[in-house]
Order: C-alpha cells, then structure tokens, then sequence
C-alpha cells in the first residue's frame, strides 16, 4: 500500500527529530549524524526500530545533510556517495523495515548557503 492509499484509510504517523535522537544516541553536538550512517549503523537502526515500535509508518533515512554542500564543512564531500548508497546503509537504518509495513523516504537539506 503506496502514502495516498494509507492517508486515505487512516491517519499515517510518521518518525521525527532524528538528530535529537541521534544526540540521545551518544552524536556529540557539532558532529555529523549522516556520518553515523557509517561509523554506527547499529545506534542509526536503533533509532529506526524505535521509531516503528512507537508506530510510525514513515521512516525516513538518516540523509538529511548527506550532500556535497553539507558534508564538505566536516570535510567529508567526497563521502556523499558512501554515506547514501554504501552497502550497510541499503541494508540497514530505514531500509530493513520495509519488508515489515513500513514507507522509506529518503529526506535531504539545502545546503544551508
């Protein structure tokens, strides 16, 4: 069942704050969350589990700063590609829930420039 056929049967919860969770999760303020893609994906799933056990039908990917603009103020431009499409990332965070009911939607920021 795709977002509209959902919306229109009932209210669809979706996740939110994942940078606050993130902090929560031990990210120290000023460091990179995308970056944990990588280096935790263990706490980055976690968060993602927590998220539909509290019911959330939307999980988004911990993308929200994963471009180029972003990424190059922690000197890590050249990982864009690595942090979205590595290996652990396609077959963890957001992503492993989708066989259970769940919606991933990828989410990127502007560059903030």
């Amino acid at each position: 069942m795709n977002l509209v056929q959902r919306a229109a049967t009932h209210l669809v919860v979706g996740d939110g704050a994942m940078g606050t969770e993130l902090q929560k999760a031990g990210l120290p303020l000023g460091e990179n969350g995308e970056q944990w893609n990588l280096s935790h994906p263990a706490r980055v799933q976690a968060i993602h589990r927590a998220y539909e056990a509290a019911g959330s039908e939307i999980v988004l990917t911990n993308s929200f700063g994963a471009n180029r603009w972003v990424l190059d103020r922690y000197g890590l431009g050249e990982r864009v590609v690595e942090m979205l499409f590595d290996e652990q990332i396609m077959e963890s965070p957001a992503r492993v829930l989708l066989p259970v009911k769940l919606v991933d939607y990828g989410t990127t920021a502007p560059p903030g420039r």
